[in-house]
């Protein structure tokens, strides 16, 4: 009687066993079992990813929003949204694009620029540029200053028989009828492309930098546009400089409330309407800045901007090959670009360039 149980028990743990069914049956069911829970796995830690750089980018462009002040690196994604009063007001945070776009409705149309360099393939091919520009250079300043040439070159094509005052209008309109705009699609190059476009390619090279917005305030006279303004600043031989974007790229000053002032309007004391607004131009004709580049820091400025010239063209060459997808092309001439910078001489530019 006492055996009865025991047997009975053993029947069903044999007629339970993996011998019943095909000797590879139950791997196959461990290997799938196995594979959905890897793609599972994968699908959480994507979906981890993209919801911490979307809050990362969102929290690089908050930071800007609310303090005027952004030192950390630019991830893809980020936005710069002028703060004027109206948006302070209606958002205690940065409104979201999808906010901006709602705001249409109501005759809001502010200046939006996004950073994304996997969207934007300017801002792809600039980055790539400016490291085979400052390729083995150990001196900060210099790194700054073929930085700042080659954000000076890329908004040199404006019009430069355009007055200031029509130069900002067209900038408004441009940004008002299109939305939200990538940096490299950016026409006019007011300061405030220019600062973001230095720290998106400092952050590229590895270069520490610094957002500002805004212009001084020193209770006697008052700027109604000051929000409009941008600047960067770098920390060498341990003082903040201001990086000069607008007169003589590259040219470093020590940070102060006059050094930003100084960089943004077009001379001290003069007014600060906007036909004295540096920051449209410091090419066009009727501008009191016009022809004096040519006069300051002759050699080293000439030279910077020859180099960063040549690297514009090269730019053009390699964009046209990107859409082609010649990456072993672009790559290989990127190494012969930065060979002829250092040689002093640019032989194969004039093979891709016509």
């Amino acid at each position: 009687m006492d055996e009865t149980p025991t047997s009975s028990g053993r029947s069903e743990a044999t007629s339970c066993e993996p011998s019943w069914w095909p000797p590879d049956f139950l791997e196959k069911i461990e290997s799938v079992a196995l594979a959905r829970e890897q793609e599972v796995l994968a699908e959480k830690e994507s979906r981890s990813s993209l919801s911490n750089s979307r809050s990362s980018s969102w929290k690089a462009s908050q930071l800007l929003w609310s303090t005027g002040t952004y030192s950390g690196f630019i991830p893809n994604g980020f936005y710069s949204i002028i703060p004027d009063k109206k948006l302070k007001e209606s958002f205690p945070t940065i409104p979201s694009l999808t906010d901006l776009q709602s705001l249409e409705a109501d005759g809001l149309k502010p200046e939006i620029i996004v950073v994304d360099a996997e969207k934007d393939k300017k801002i792809f091919m600039l980055k790539q540029l400016s490291g085979a520009l400052v390729k083995g250079l150990n001196n900060p300043a210099l790194v700054i200053k073929k930085i700042a040439g080659l954000v000076f070159d890329c908004f040199k094509g404006q019009s430069s028989d355009a007055s200031p005052g029509r130069a900002s209008t067209e900038d408004t309109h441009f940004f008002g009828n299109r939305g939200p705009q990538l940096l490299g699609q950016i026409r006019h190059g007011s300061c405030r492309p220019r600062a973001i476009l230095f720290k998106v390619l400092a952050d590229a090279v590895g270069l520490e930098s610094k957002l500002v917005v805004g212009l001084p305030d020193d209770g006697a006279v008052g700027f109604v546009d000051s929000y409009k303004h941008m600047s960067v600043v770098v920390p060498l031989n341990s003082m903040e400089l201001l990086v000069d974007l607008m007169r003589f790229p590259g040219q470093l000053i020590p940070f102060s409330a006059k050094a930003i002032f100084i960089s943004h309007i077009s001379a001290a004391g003069e007014s600060d309407s906007a036909e004295n607004d540096s920051c449209d131009s410091p090419l066009e004709p009727n501008s009191p800045l016009y022809g004096l580049s040519d006069k300051v820091e002759a050699e080293g400025y000439a030279y910077a901007l020859n180099i960063s010239s040549y690297a514009i063209q090269a730019f053009i060459f390699f964009q046209y090959h990107y859409e082609y997808n010649d990456r072993e092309l672009i790559v290989h001439s990127l190494d012969k670009m930065f060979v002829g910078i250092l040689s002093g001489s640019h032989p194969f530019m004039d093979e891709l360039i016509p």
